[in-house]
C-alpha cells in the first residue's frame, strides 16, 4: 500500500508536492520501511503525546520519487 501512496497523493491533491509523516523514534521496522520507499529522514524531531518523534518526507517533484509507483 505504501507504494501507492505517492500516485494516490498526486491524483487526489495535485497541488502537493510533498508527504511528510511522523514515526515513533522506537519503531525501527517502520524507519526502515520509510526510508526503502524513499522518505528521507528530517533533521528536525518533536515531543509527540507518546515520546519522541522523527519526521519524513517524500518529494513528489524528485524524478527519482518514482520508483514508489512502480
Amino acid at each position: 500500500m505504501l507504494k501507492l501512496l505517492p500516485k494516490i497523493t498526486k491524483q487526489h491533491f495535485p497541488e502537493k508536492n510533498e508527504i511528510i509523516l511522523t514515526v515513533h523514534h522506537t519503531n525501527i521496522a517502520a524507519i526502515n520501511l520509510y526510508i526503502k520507499a524513499g522518505f528521507i529522514e528530517q533533521e528536525f524531531r518533536f515531543v509527540g503525546d507518546y515520546g519522541e518523534e522523527i519526521i519524513f518526507l517524500f518529494d513528489l517533484a524528485v524524478e527519482n520519487s518514482k520508483k514508489l509507483y512502480v
